[in-house]
């Protein structure tokens, strides 16, 4: 809902010292004090070469009983981008809710800056969604001066070798200027960008930045 809170890096689990066997992270969150989300899928870094503001997604849950429950759908229920605006020394910072899904935009889940000045984010609904709402997978595009009115980048259809499933996950969302993802300049002139539909025909796009 706008609000911000301070933030800092906790480590729940050294590899080194803890190996690699499962664990449950959730309870690891919990009990080093750090914060769980809801499916946190992907994240990726303002690219002006700073570091320092990250951006994440949360997919929420790819069912609408919670998303159609007010006060769950204003907690993430269908889904959000978070923002990590770090300090000098990236230790400490804030964390804002900067995107809140709704049923028209949701189950964030692969997430890269189009440019300086906006974030493209693809859908993974899952089936049951896609039953519930009658609506398949979407790329968006959020500026950043216009959060609340995404723009809508790809619309998937449905390909008959998903073998009876609707599930056409638009993925693996990826732009770079060629020489650094996040290297100057940082409006990503020339830049190519790329994102994959799977659980179909597999088709790769791409797409032009101007």
């Amino acid at each position: 809902s706008g609000a911000s809170f301070p933030a800092k890096w906790i480590k729940i689990h050294d590899t080194a010292k803890d190996g690699t066997e499962r664990f449950d992270c959730n309870r690891a969150a919990r009990d080093a004090g750090a914060t769980p989300f809801k499916r946190p899928e992907n994240g990726t870094f303002l690219p002006d070469g700073k570091f320092r503001t990250f951006v994440f997604a949360t997919t929420g849950d790819t069912n609408n009983l919670s998303g159609s429950v007010p006060g769950l759908a204003q907690r993430g229920a269908w889904g959000a981008l978070f923002e990590i605006s770090m300090e000098p020394g990236r230790k400490n910072g804030t964390l804002s809710m900067i995107a809140l899904g709704d049923s028209t935009h949701n189950s964030f889940d692969n997430v890269s800056w189009g440019d300086s000045n906006t974030i493209l984010t693809t859908e993974d609904r899952g089936d049951t969604l896609h039953t519930q709402l009658d609506t398949l997978d979407s790329v968006w595009a959020y500026p950043l001066n216009a959060l609340t009115s995404p723009l809508r980048v790809l619309a998937l259809g449905r390909d008959e070798s998903a073998e009876g499933e609707e599930d056409n996950e638009p993925t693996g969302i990826f732009v770079s200027n060629g020489l650094n993802q996040y290297g100057t300049p940082a409006n990503m002139t020339g830049a190519r960008g790329f994102v994959t539909k799977q659980h179909g025909d597999n088709t790769i796009y791409e797409l032009h930045h101007n």
